[in-house]
């Protein structure tokens, strides 16, 4: 399935968009039920942007919940069960190694699952979208972005984009101006990071090889996160070629809060991809009039979700036709 295939069962409505040349490429992402709401708010901006319409969908999860889920099972073309054995693989990350607040009782931390992306899957070219992601315009561009031969991924968005080495406030305007030029690929020399939300896997990162060598470094070096270990393997080994893809594909809504509001609207406009990183999500988090722009946007989408598709049921969603009334006008 795609999701243009959803919208031809009438479960959701997609922006006029042609057929896409999909090549061999894939959509994936990574579950668990905790995720599953906002994964379909995610897919339901997808959808009304008319972004990758055509590409086959995998979902991988350990979750039965997920792997039952009647819009999973529409949508994805292979609905990938994590076994307890790959599981185990995870054992040499040391849960000391990781933030307590990040741990979980049966795994290091549960984003660590993916990598299991990192695997031959019978395409040359892989999309990962994290599910606390919002599609605010057409992304298709992102394939036509230079990337690195194995990776392409936006920087981690650090706090100097708006607070000097001396811990004091930048100004408003030189904020916008740096919060801007990351969103064309124009990045601080401090932002050497990766941010695996979004993730473009091609040659090296498409075969089984590349997550043992970093499960190889995780039983070696403690490290923070997944992804902190996926910076590190590229910065050391010159055999895998990554390359930085404009931040419009994974623009985070912290930075994006720390905007002047009008600049926030504008900028905007400008994003393909909002990231909701962090503890506070829009779905988790209640909604108030001092609420995050960003998070304001996400109830939005979802409210729109709940009243123009068949992707969430709308007895159980009470706050998103709140929201729709309250955003109607």
């Amino acid at each position: 399935m795609t999701i243009r295939n959803l919208a031809a069962r009438g479960l959701v409505d997609t922006a006029a968009a042609g057929t896409q040349e999909t090549g061999r490429r894939a959509l994936a992402f990574v579950l668990d039920r905790s995720f599953l709401h906002p994964f379909k708010v995610l897919i339901y901006s997808l959808a009304r942007t008319g972004s990758f319409l055509d590409l086959p969908i995998l979902v991988f999860t350990q979750d039965k919940v997920v792997h039952d889920d009647p819009i999973v099972t529409a949508l994805a073309d292979r609905r990938i069960h994590v076994t307890d054995e790959q599981i185990r693989q995870f054992s040499v990350v040391s849960r000391e190694r990781i933030r307590r607040k990040d741990r979980r009782s049966w795994i290091a931390k549960y984003t660590f699952l993916k990598w299991l992306i990192f695997d031959d899957h019978d395409v040359d070219e892989m999309l990962f979208i994290d599910a606390d992601i919002l599609c605010l315009q057409n992304a298709d561009g992102i394939f036509d972005e230079p990337r690195g031969r194995d990776l392409g991924v936006c920087p981690r968005m650090r706090p100097s984009l708006y607070r000097t080495d001396e811990d004091t406030r930048r100004p408003a305007a030189e904020v916008t101006a740096l919060m801007a030029g990351m969103v064309r690929g124009e990045f601080p020399k401090d932002h050497v990071s990766m941010n695996s939300g979004v993730m473009i896997l091609a040659n090296r990162c498409l075969d089984a090889g590349f997550r043992e060598r970093l499960l190889e470094l995780a039983s070696q070096k403690s490290l923070p996160n997944e992804q902190a270990y996926l910076t590190e393997l590229f910065a050391s080994d010159e055999n895998y070629d990554a390359r930085f893809l404009p931040s419009k594909y994974n623009f985070t809504s912290t930075s994006l809060s720390k905007m002047p509001a009008p600049d926030q609207v504008s900028l905007l406009a400008q994003v393909a991809f909002l990231h909701f990183t962090g503890g506070k999500k829009p779905w988790t988090w209640p909604l108030t009039s001092q609420s995050p722009l960003g998070h304001m946007l996400w109830r939005r989408f979802e409210a729109d979700a709940v009243k123009n598709s068949a992707l969430i049921p709308r007895q159980r969603s009470w706050i998103a036709a709140r929201l729709s009334e309250r955003f109607s006008g």
